[in-house]
């Protein structure tokens, strides 16, 4: 009887449950669901959920002076931290955060050289070995919206590299602006890009010239955004990801102002 009660429970039923299910949950029920929850769409319907979400505010935090490298899970709610009786261990000896999207982690070790894409969720990882090492380079990892593919940019003073989680493939890019100034400028002082609506931010400043470099997936190529105009190019200035929006923020004589 509970196998023919199971058999007509409607599929959109069945679907909006599971939307509803932590990304743990889920994987748990992988192997009777696994056409659903493997769905791009479902995949994009549920990461906009969490992104709206407060009741999973969680983070990670390094554990110091562990060996091997873990994270403990920290979990925010009522304007509080607590620390969760959960430790992840790293993968592969990496535990430098470069960057994240979408609850994927690009991690690297002090060579610079090994990157890893880790789910900590999942606990599933996939090493990415570059040729070079990259501890002045810039990186970026987000979700190109036209394909559904995860890349990985790695980027110095004139060229950049691009990595395809579809393909398993890097390829080698040249950038070019649309100003005289070419080069991260003092992009590398904050080298970590943020994603947000499937690009990757960085600040960028050089001379007395401060803007918005991005890098866009779908063309994969670097662009320039104007920040808004008030803004004086003598301030420092930071990018956020507030709710799925690009936020950016400065400091005025010690306090801080949002546009």
């Amino acid at each position: 009887m509970a196998d023919d009660n199971k058999s007509h429970v409607p599929p959109e039923i069945i679907e909006i449950i599971l939307s509803k299910l932590s990304v743990k949950s889920l994987h748990r029920f992988k192997s009777s669901w696994n056409t659903i929850i493997t769905d791009p769409i479902f995949i994009q319907n549920h990461i906009q959920k969490s992104k709206h979400s407060n009741s999973h505010n969680l983070f990670l935090s390094r554990v110091r002076s562990s060996s091997p490298i873990r994270f403990s899970v920290v979990k925010f709610d009522d304007k509080k931290f607590q620390t969760l009786p959960v430790v992840i261990e790293a993968p592969f000896g990496c535990g430098l955060v470069l960057c994240f999207c979408d609850g994927i982690l690009l991690l690297t070790n002090h060579s610079y050289q090994r990157l890893v894409l880790w789910n900590p969720s999942t606990r599933t990882a996939e090493k990415l070995w570059h040729r070079n090492s990259c501890s002045k380079a810039s990186f970026g990892l987000c979700r190109d919206p036209n394909t559904d593919d995860f890349k990985v940019v790695v980027a110095d003073w004139y060229h950049y590299s691009v990595y395809s989680c579809k393909n398993k493939s890097w390829i080698m890019l040249t950038k070019n602006y649309e100003i005289e100034s070419t080069g991260l400028g003092l992009m590398n002082r904050n080298p970590k890009g943020l994603c947000v609506n499937g690009a990757s931010y960085w600040v960028w400043s050089f001379e007395n010239a401060t803007k918005i470099m991005y890098y866009d997936p779908r063309d994969d190529k670097f662009k320039m955004l104007d920040k808004p105009k008030k803004i004086d190019d003598r301030k420092l200035i930071f990018l956020v990801n507030l709710r799925g929006s690009l936020c950016l923020y400065c400091n005025f004589h010690g306090i801080e102002k949002n546009t």
